[in-house]
């Protein structure tokens, strides 16, 4: 069938679905294929130029998406030597997206008589919140590049009964005879808004009668028994893609995808190996946070169910790895910016062109940006991890940090014993800070501190020498202020992720004074 698992490392995009669609398209005859003018293999190329595509609505349909935008209108698509009627037309978008048919509307095209290049049904996305035009297409490549499927993106200049409506991308839509399902049997579903699998979800095509497999996944998710979990997952999903499903949403920085937004994606039954697959949608705005965890805390059932269990999360973050150092490559992605910014050129005009310009040149340092911290976060894993001995773990690794220059770090010694000390100045807040990665529990942070002499002018509501956790509840020990012996700080707090990465603090928020922390008392302990 046509999803080919490809093993990791991957090769790059395009060799890989060229010898996809080589294989796909020679091992079978699709079933109810409708008559084809030409291949879609052209339009998908990564020099094809961008189609030039008019639709042409009467007035009657014009009124007919105005009031009821996602009902089916005919229409009359053409193209400089083509034309195709009987062609039915409705708006798509959904917040953040959709525009009327007055403005820029999205529209998806499906073709009854004659195939729009070899397709059936085709997307064609305003790009609205995506200057460049380009990040659905990247989305697509990446994704495709490692033997996940997603629907090829091209371009086109659309025309709306004479308007010019000017670049949109153009997206292979998700039928039953499309590339990728023509060799494959079984279901494809479709979220409601703000669905997950264990909600009613769409049959977009397949048997109605197997929707009962939604449940078996629904449960095996829900399955409280970690040990049991994974393995009625790996009857019920195809879980080594699915650990790339997730690492390439969360590399992408797709907030708006399953594993973060729980938006965004379809779902495939496979009935050859009665297993589901995820498929990646509406990657419109991507690489918008640098620096976004690369351990989020995932809002999809099933992605939150399989980075519970340890060999799932396992899996995932050895994806992570993978995929970062094979398929997220920064020269190669920004070849293909560069490549497709070229194409699309010639179509504006020179402010369009200088806009795209500005925009491109964003994009490729949001790359860049991404890559880097990837690299950071992946390097970070193992300094990070927390090693136990009875219970309890030292800090160590201590950085400086001010807020606003203010204030005098140091380490030094009490009586033989090794300290960190800050040296408050007015309005100043200071610490040391150390981090470690913990898995889910319950544990207590604490630590001896002194304090000489600190005051504080400002009227606040907490000040003084304290642990804290930025993030966490609660987040801060008790403050000790004025002159106080060596007292012993400590604060309580619950890891409820499979594994989450946790900065401490030893931290003074003061305008005069000085505060010592002991060095080998800063621990973190389990507590039962």
């Amino acid at each position: 069938m046509i999803f080919v698992k490809v093993p990791i490392p991957g090769v790059w995009t395009i060799l890989f679905w060229t010898t996809c669609c080589i294989l796909g398209t020679s091992a079978y005859k699709a079933v109810g294929q409708i008559p084809n003018l030409n291949s879609s293999k052209e339009i998908f190329s990564a020099r094809a130029e961008a189609l030039q595509i008019k639709i042409v609505l009467p007035e009657t349909a014009i009124a007919s998406l105005k009031t009821n935008p996602r009902t089916n209108v005919v229409a009359f698509v053409q193209e400089p030597n083509t034309s195709f009627s009987n062609v039915l037309v409705h708006l798509k978008g959904s917040t953040g997206s959709f525009r009327p048919v007055d403005e820029k509307p999205s529209f998806t095209l499906s073709f009854r008589d004659v195939s729009f290049h070899g397709l059936r049904k085709v997307h064609l996305n305003n790009s609205v919140e995506d200057p460049t035009y380009l990040n659905e297409y990247l989305g697509s490549e990446l994704f495709r590049a490692v033997g996940l499927p997603a629907g090829r993106v091209a371009h086109a200049r659309v025309e709306l009964n004479g308007r010019n409506l000017g670049i949109y991308a153009l997206k292979e839509g998700f039928s039953e005879d499309s590339a990728l399902f023509r060799n494959a049997r079984g279901e494809l579903y479709e979220p409601e808004p703000g669905h997950d699998v264990n909600e009613p979800l769409r049959l977009v095509f397949g048997d109605e009668s197997r929707r009962s497999k939604l449940l078996e996944l629904a449960a095996a998710a829900t399955e409280r028994d970690l040990s049991k979990r994974w393995q009625g997952l790996q009857k019920v999903l195809d879980t080594d893609r699915f650990c790339s499903f997730m690492a390439m949403e969360i590399l992408l920085n797709h907030r708006d995808g399953y594993c973060m937004g729980r938006n965004n994606f379809r779902l495939f039954h496979d009935v050859a190996s009665d297993r589901f697959l995820f498929l990646p949608h509406g990657m419109d705005q991507l690489f918008g946070k640098a620096d976004a965890a690369l351990l989020p805390k995932m809002s999809g059932l099933v992605a939150a169910a399989v980075m519970e269990i340890p060999e799932g999360r396992a899996l995932y973050k050895l994806r992570v790895q993978q995929l970062a150092t094979n398929v997220f490559r920064v020269a190669e992605l920004n070849r293909l910016v560069d490549a497709k910014a070229g194409l699309l050129q010639p179509l504006l005009d020179s402010q369009e062109r200088q806009v795209l310009a500005r925009e491109v040149a964003n994009l490729k340092g949001r790359i860049v940006a991404r890559q880097e911290n990837v690299v950071r976060q992946i390097g970070n894993w193992s300094r990070e991890q927390a090693h136990f001995a009875q219970g309890r773990v030292a800090l160590t690794n201590w950085i400086p940090a001010l807020l606003g220059e203010k204030g005098r770090l140091e380490q030094n010694t009490d009586h033989g014993k090794p300290v960190l000390l800050i040296k408050a100045q007015p309005g100043s807040v200071a610490s040391w800070k150390s981090r470690i990665s913990l898995p889910k529990g319950r544990y207590r942070f604490s630590g001896l501190a002194k304090t000489s002499e600190v005051h504080v002018q400002r009227a606040a509501k907490s000040f003084g020498a304290r642990l804290r956790i930025p993030g966490s509840k609660p987040d801060r020990s008790a403050s000790l202020i004025g002159s106080q012996s060596w007292t012993k700080l400590e604060m309580n707090f619950d890891v409820r992720d499979a594994e989450h990465s946790f900065e401490f603090l030893c931290e003074l928020s003061a305008d005069q004074g000085e505060a010592s922390f002991q060095l080998d008392s800063l621990l973190v302990e389990q507590v039962p």
